[in-house]
């Protein structure tokens, strides 16, 4: 059984309120948006309505016939000039049609297609429409490698280049800012067993850190956001060492996480809802929200990614 998210103080309802969500994204993540919101509606009385945005072969999908509206996209791949073929989702052209056709007031992504799509932030910008992430300059910064490992070096962080020796564990710390000076890291997750850089095994926490490690790898993902002036849901990675007790920055995902249900497990928190208080002008509580102990109800969460490669074709072991 999954424990109901317990309702935080900075849940509330603020001084703008969306009127018509768009949805750039599709199945779970679609859902989880549309769930979200349904959920506020029902708990301050809101009237917030969820359009979602379809191609061809979703017509009939649970999350089209969820929302409130849907939109066609039409087919679910686009040619361009060059003959090149690109999601519906990933194109700017057809996304700036629906927000129009949709009367949008602000626009989620969730997870993959345009989730870290600068262009997209700014064409949200362009229209007056409230992008529910990070703005359009943090997510060009960020998604700039090099001005990312220098922002990360102006923060006091490792940036050493990983070793390379497999004893390395990816550890990504899952953050919540407000972009008004509050940062929460809401958890740590061990994603170190990947197949061909995916991950297969997601857990929360990591065994491979010292509670000490944890807090140092929490503050200094903290300590990036606020150089990076972020807002929204994101996760900062890093390489950890065990046998040599050393840590590195890896990299920063602009955009929430598909593991994010791990972190409301541990924490109680939404993380959605937040995500749309923050994009409202909502602010958190100074005070982040606390792992609960693995030995009560909440446990030790983990998550697996089935992959759907052909065993005989694929000859990459696991790593971990």
């Amino acid at each position: 059984m999954t424990p109901t998210a317990v309702a935080l103080p900075a849940v509330r309802p603020t001084t703008r309120q969306f009127q018509r969500i768009v949805i750039v994204n599709r199945g779970e993540a679609a859902l989880r948006l549309i769930t979200a919101v349904r959920e506020l509606n029902e708990e301050f009385g809101t009237r917030a309505r969820t359009i979602a945005l379809f191609t061809e072969p979703d017509r009939r999908a649970m999350y089209v016939r969820e929302a409130d509206e849907a939109i066609s996209l039409g087919q679910a791949v686009v040619v361009d000039a060059s003959m090149k073929g690109h999601s519906a989702y990933a194109d700017l052209g057809l996304l700036e049609q629906a927000l129009l056709e949709a009367r949008a007031d602000a626009a989620w992504v969730g997870w993959g297609f345009a989730a870290e799509d600068a262009g997209f932030a700014e064409l949200c910008e362009r229209l007056d429409i409230a992008f529910i992430g990070p703005g359009a300059a943090v997510l060009r910064l960020l998604g700039d490698e090099s001005a990312t490992r220098r922002l990360a070096g102006e923060c006091r962080i490792a940036v050493d280049p990983p070793s390379g020796d497999g004893d390395e564990r990816r550890v990504e710390v899952a953050v919540v800012a407000d972009g008004a000076g509050t940062v929460w890291a809401l958890g740590v997750h061990d994603c170190s067993v990947q197949h061909r850089h995916q991950k297969v095994i997601e857990e929360s926490a990591s065994t491979a850190l010292t509670p000490a490690q944890e807090r140092r790898l929490k503050a200094a993902a903290v300590r990036l956001c606020h150089r990076a002036g972020y807002r929204g849901a994101a996760s900062v990675a890093f390489l950890v060492a065990p046998g040599r007790g050393t840590i590195s920055f890896s990299d920063m995902t602009s955009r929430l996480q598909a593991g994010h249900s791990l972190d409301e497990m541990t924490t109680g928190v939404d993380v959605v809802k937040l995500q749309l208080h923050i994009a409202q002008g909502g602010r958190l509580p100074d005070a982040a929200p606390q792992r609960r102990g693995v030995k009560n109800y909440w446990g030790w969460p983990a998550r697996t990614l089935p992959r759907a490669d052909a065993p005989v074709r694929t000859k990459h072991r696991l790593r971990a």
